[in-house]
């Protein structure tokens, strides 16, 4: 029986990964306040970023012949919010103040993002079902200065595993459906992963550096606040739930290009052109090279000014991967529908 496992929800959330300079080798990262115009924003900045999101063909991240559309075949529609907001000490839960030992006066960052899928799926023109999937995720970290240094996250995800065969000449396919809960709090010189999704829950302690690692769930977020040269590359370590120990992401500027952006900007439709830096990232580990991811960030403001040069991601690609033959399904692919800001 020939196998694929595939997610219908790679987890864009909760299973990237990366490193913040320091590390051998590493090209040093200049951080920004990119996400403001490059100033440091106020007390009372708040940003609300709204994508939509569906699943193609996106750049080399193209489904394969292997399993073409007549054999299986399935279509995703959702909706990616992410809010940031900018807190301080006391506004940190209990168990954040009772156990890390990493300086908290001043502003603290927070950011929560909240991932919701429908897929419909079919195998061999007949059958499937539908299922819902999503990732939430909350992260506080500390600001440009201290190299966006994580304190604390939470991920919470449902997504379901099809696993596909092949009986009598003919495909058949399973879908299993995957929870997990965890959380990770960071202190000086270890960081702490427990995972609540167990029944007496899991707890797994690793030792890190103060200011290396990012957590995986600020990734997006950083990426519009450091400085890459075209054609450059650079090492970044994330810590992930999913993995443990910090894995190395391989970022670089792929290109600078102009492209038209058709979104609503604090309740006003807009449609204007701006310049975008285009990147693209994979894991870079000793046993496991990772499939690329693309995104597109704000490099500038638009021509007539509508859109403020806040470094907004516009557009993010994901791979979209069958587990065990890694057999490409094509991406999740994320574009910009809705800005909400305060300054």
């Amino acid at each position: 029986m020939k196998k694929f496992f595939i997610t219908l929800l790679s987890l864009s959330l909760s299973a990237i990964l990366l490193i913040l300079a320091g590390c051998g080798g590493a090209t040093p990262l200049s951080f920004n306040n990119s996400f403001n115009g490059g100033t440091p924003p106020s007390s009372d900045y708040t940003e609300t970023l709204t994508y939509t999101v569906t699943n193609g063909d996106y750049n080399d991240l193209v489904r394969s012949k292997d399993l073409s559309t007549e054999i299986v075949n399935f279509s995703t529609n959702g909706t990616l919010t992410v809010n940031f907001n900018i807190c301080t000490k006391g506004d940190l839960p209990t168990q954040i103040l009772d156990q890390t030992d990493i300086e908290l006066e001043g502003k603290i960052y927070h950011l929560t993002s909240n991932l919701s899928l429908n897929s419909v799926y079919t195998v061999n023109g007949e059958g499937g079902g539908e299922k819902s999937e999503y990732v939430q995720s909350e992260v506080y970290f500390l600001t440009t200065e201290s190299a966006f240094a994580p304190i604390y996250s939470k991920v919470k995800q449902s997504y379901n595993v099809m696993l596909a065969g092949s009986s009598d000449g003919k495909t058949t396919v399973s879908v299993d459906e995957v929870k997990n809960e965890y959380e990770t709090l960071y202190k000086k010189d270890n960081y702490i992963i427990n995972k609540l999704s167990e029944e007496n829950g899991k707890s797994n302690s690793y030792e890190y550096d103060f200011k290396s690692v990012i957590d995986n769930a600020q990734l997006l977020f950083v990426l519009r606040n450091v400085s890459f040269e075209k054609t450059s590359n650079y090492s970044l370590p994330t810590v992930s739930p999913s993995y443990g120990i910090p894995k190395t992401l391989t970022v670089s500027n792929k290109e600078e290009v102009t492209k038209t952006l058709d979104v609503m900007v604090n309740g006003k439709q807009v449609n204007e052109s701006l310049s975008v830096k285009n990147l693209s990232f994979y894991v870079n580990d000793n046993k496991n090279t990772g499939t690329p991811q693309y995104v597109s960030i704000q490099k500038s403001e638009s021509s007539n000014k509508g859109i403020p040069n806040k470094a907004f991601m516009t557009e993010y690609a994901q791979s979209l991967i069958c587990y065990g033959s890694f057999t490409s399904m094509g991406a999740l692919i994320y574009k910009l529908s809705s800005i909400e800001y305060k300054i």
